[in-house]
């Protein structure tokens, strides 16, 4: 393992002392804005609705004030997931003429060819410190089809 890297971990446990559960919703676009992607769904009170009765789809409608908008439909699926917050945070230190003292015998120094005379002498010293929080566990899967018409 590199030297320059840290690693942590964390568990965020709920009030009862458990992992929170949480629902995970495949989103068929990229998301702008949150409150356009809950107003397409039919807002959180629909969304805790078609959550409370199995036998529900969630419904996705691109143009929520056009009636005439076909609904693009979910369907409900059981799931094993975890929802994991990863953090990367990296220190930059100023540049140094030497290398750094924490850097790995892994790193390639340029040849004589590819070697400028001002990036050859400084070299920048970073390290790396990832840190990992589980969230929570995820019960359930609502999967849009992938045949939108």
């Amino acid at each position: 393992m590199d030297p320059r890297v840290t690693e942590k971990s964390d568990v965020v446990y709920s009030e009862a002392g458990r992992v929170p559960e949480y629902v995970c919703v495949e989103y068929p676009g990229h998301v702008t804005s949150v409150d356009d992607m809950l107003e397409t769904l039919g807002g959180l009170d629909m969304i805790s609705h078609v959550y409370s009765d199995v036998n529900r789809r969630l419904e996705l409608r691109f143009r929520p004030s056009d009636s005439y908008c076909k609904p693009a439909c979910a369907t409900r699926a059981s799931a094993t997931g975890l929802l994991v917050r990863v953090t990367r945070r990296v220190k930059k230190k100023k540049l140094q003429k030497a290398p750094c003292a924490t850097a790995s015998s892994s790193v390639v120094q340029p040849t004589e060819a590819t070697k400028s005379s001002s990036s050859a002498a400084a070299q920048p010293c970073h390290s790396e410190e990832f840190r990992s929080t589980l969230l929570g566990v995820v019960r359930t899967s609502y999967t849009f089809n992938s045949e939108l018409s």
